[in-house]
């Protein structure tokens, strides 16, 4: 159980931060959301060797993409041992076209994100807004994104008819 190996690094080591290996994907609202969650002690050691040391958000059309081919070529070996085939070109797409939508939706955020301004005092409220058709639209690609994931995960990686 996590949580008692939380405790017992925690009594001899309190410095020592155990991270769960899984958020609460089936609650997620947009594919960035969702990736963040999903397999959180590899996420947070690519984002620390990649993601940042590219430039992170300031170049996300850069370090996103990268990010998820290094991921997906970390996958070769899951198939090979599970099918007796590496299926490459199977994980480069499915871990492709994840992370061209997790790019799309990092750089829309970026440019159609605007700060709520208080119309009494004129001043940011610190929240942003988005044009409405935005949210759907993110919804809709996540949503594309990860049944065209799953299906190409089960027939070209793992071989399923």
């Amino acid at each position: 159980p996590p949580l008692l190996f939380q405790w017992a690094m925690m009594a001899h080591h309190p410095t020592v931060r155990v991270i769960y290996p899984y958020g609460s994907v089936y609650l997620t609202t947009s594919s960035r959301d969702f990736w963040s969650k999903w397999s959180r002690p590899a996420t947070s050691l690519i984002r620390r060797m990649v993601y940042y040391p590219l430039g992170g958000g300031r170049r996300a059309w850069l370090s996103i993409p990268l990010m998820f081919l290094l991921n997906a070529s970390g996958h070769f070996g899951v198939s090979e041992a599970l099918v007796g085939d590496a299926a490459e070109l199977g994980w480069l797409t499915v871990f492709g076209v994840l992370g061209l939508v997790a790019t799309v939706e990092v750089v829309g955020n970026q440019f159609l994100e605007l700060e709520h301004i208080d119309p009494g005092t004129g001043v940011g409220t610190g929240r942003s807004v988005a044009p409405s058709w935005w949210w759907a639209t993110r919804l809709v690609l996540a949503f594309v994104a990860l049944r065209f994931a799953a299906f190409t995960l089960l027939r070209k990686c793992l071989n399923a008819s």
